[in-house]
């Protein structure tokens, strides 16, 4: 009984070690944001792996999206 107790469990721990399914390129779930795979979806001017890049990035993001800045008021 306690065999198939210990097999239970440790194929049940084993399903819990999954992977998961990711296309190769795609960064893992636990990843810092400003880590991601080089390709031509990235906004120009941003270098992945650099944290300041991804800050000034997102700054100029926001600015862009900002009505007093667009509208110059």
């Amino acid at each position: 009984m306690t065999r198939w107790l210990l097999a239970i469990a440790v194929i049940a721990l084993a399903a819990c070690g999954d992977p998961g399914n990711r296309p190769p390129g795609q960064k893992a779930p636990d990843a810092k944001s400003f880590q991601a795979p080089q390709n031509g979806f990235v906004a120009p001017g941003w270098t992945s792996g650099d944290e300041r890049s991804w800050d000034e990035q997102l700054r100029r993001r926001a600015q862009g999206q900002n009505e007093y800045t667009r509208v110059g008021g």
